[in-house]
């Protein structure tokens, strides 16, 4: 159907497809469902309209809705809602269009928006828009809507995460995972989205078959994954972005991926073929497989976006890890404030504080032009709190660091378990030592099986750290690399200032 044959007074109520496959919609519908994610209400703009714009509005939006992606169509409605309501319910004309100049309604991103959807209109030939207003609202020089700022300015609440807010969370990630907190898909969201930056709509369209492993002519093993891209006009899952990851991430995605095949075997009553295994989801809306089931629609299973789980749950899970384990932003002071794009911001920077360029970042972040990746390039590597050798109470806000216990005296006995100090000194003790192959004691202050004894040499491993701090920076001239062992130095310091407040009770008690 072409754009022309649209028609208001759709007497057969014929269906339309969306741009989205699988969804249609109705010109005499009152809300429009473009994909599982998005959907327009025309009806509370068409109530506001008089007679002569339904037809060029309702138009309009048919073709938006055929050709652009839900999310975008979302916003110009948005737009073009908000003017009808607070400009002008007529046509589109010189006095309305200059009526938006310093309304506090409309920032920039509003009137980029508004433009876009009165250009469509203008140009597909419908009453409603005024040339003098084409013309006026095309001569506008809009400013850039700013994209970039918050890396710029290094915004602590919506630019990128510093190493050890990064490396923070994804800790916070494992602990709850470890603890049952959380699932092994909610995990999986979590690292996906951490390790490679893509949207959580990105992440959640990907199937078993996007998981691969490949080998050299010399044995190399490489872990691959293809990840939908979303943003380039092509429907779902038409073009993809090979990312390659490392061999434990792989193995959590497989373990992940069986989990998926296995809700499905077990909804279906039967073992899965080779090709529905492959084009399984990876992450599941077991609500939607239901509902599928029941309708008998099985080959939907397989095939439909639908299934696949909503973004919205990434999101929520990213949230609920923070508050799960109390993961503190070192610049705030508060809960991280997390969000997807906020890792998106940080793969960035740690690419460009690397040294590689804007076609390399522009590839590894999926973007289609390299418009904003020199803001990443241009981005100063987070300047990170310099510690001194004094152990003082400024460590205190790093205590989201240690995530241990401290024990009075050694009650293992277990000699596996036992963690010593540089100097063979008993530091403290392992909950749960039996398969971990990390350099003790250098990584054991961040993990949260640790028991550091309260009497042990907490400050000779301090300074022994400091020691090695400097002595990397004097090697390699790079504070990055010397500053890889801040993290453990914050949770050595916060395990000294726990046993010395400790000692302090204790010894105040014996006063009483």
């Amino acid at each position: 159907m072409s754009v022309n044959e649209l028609l208001v007074n759709n007497e057969d109520d014929e269906r339309i497809q969306a741009r989205t496959d699988g969804y249609y919609f109705s010109l005499n519908d009152d809300v429009w469902v473009l994909s599982r994610n998005y959907s327009v209400n025309v009806k509370k703009v068409l109530d506001i309209l008089n007679d002569d714009m339904r037809t060029g509005y309702i138009n309009t939006m048919a073709y938006l809705a055929r050709e652009c992606s839900p999310g975008s169509v979302k916003v110009l409605n948005s737009a073009f809602s908000l003017f009808v309501k607070n400009i002008s319910m007529g046509c589109v004309d010189k006095s309305g269009v200059i009526r938006l100049k310093g309304n506090p309604l409309f920032g920039n991103n509003k009137l980029s928006h508004l433009r876009v959807f009165i250009n469509h209109w203008y140009g597909l030939g419908y009453y409603g828009v005024s040339d003098e207003a084409y013309d006026i609202i095309n001569s506008w020089i809009i400013p850039d809507n700013k994209k970039g700022e918050v890396v710029k300015r290094r915004d602590p609440e919506q630019g990128p995460l510093t190493d050890n807010e990064l490396q923070g969370f994804n800790e916070a990630a494992m602990r709850a995972y470890e603890k049952n907190l959380i699932s092994l898909s909610q995990l999986m969201m979590a690292i996906l989205v951490s390790y490679t930056g893509r949207r959580p709509l990105q992440i959640s369209h990907m199937k078993i078959k996007d998981i691969m492993k490949a080998k050299s002519e010399d044995d190399e093993v490489t872990y691959l994954i293809n990840i939908p891209r979303i943003k380039q006009g092509y429907g779902f899952r038409e073009l993809f972005r090979t990312f390659r990851i490392k061999k434990e991430i792989y193995d959590l995605i497989c373990k992940q991926a069986k989990a998926s095949i296995e809700i499905i075997s077990v909804k279906l009553k039967r073992d899965l073929t080779d090709n529905e295994k492959k084009i399984t989801p990876l992450f599941l809306s077991e609500c939607k497989i239901d509902e599928y089931l029941k309708n008998e629609r099985i080959e939907d299973v397989f095939i439909s976006e639908k299934i696949h789980e909503y973004p919205m749950k990434f999101t929520n899970t990213l949230k609920k890890i923070v508050e799960l384990e109390n993961v503190i932003s070192e610049r705030t002071m508060n809960k991280l404030n997390i969000n997807s794009r906020r890792f998106r911001y940080t793969l960035g920077t740690r690419i460009a504080r690397e040294g590689y360029g804007e076609v390399i970042i522009g590839q590894l972040l999926d973007h289609s032009t390299l418009t904003y990746t020199g803001i990443y390039v241009q981005y100063n590597a987070d300047h990170v709190l310099k510690i001194d050798n004094a152990v003082s109470d400024e460590m205190a806000k790093y205590s989201g660091i240690f995530q241990g216990k401290i024990q009075n005296k050694d009650d293992e006995q277990d000699l596996s378990k036992k963690i010593r100090g540089f100097d063979g000194e008993q530091a403290g003790s392992c909950n749960q030592c039996t398969s971990c192959q990390a350099n003790v004691p250098v990584p054991c202050y961040t993990c949260m099986h640790f028991r550091p004894l309260l009497d042990g040499p907490h400050e000779q491993v301090y300074n022994q750290l400091i020691s090695e701090k400097r002595r990397i920076k004097e090697i390699t001239g790079d504070d990055r690399v010397s500053e890889t062992l801040d993290r453990t130095i914050y949770a050595v310091a916060e395990v000294i200032r726990q046993c010395k407040k400790i000692k302090m009770e204790k010894l105040e008690e014996r006063k009483l």
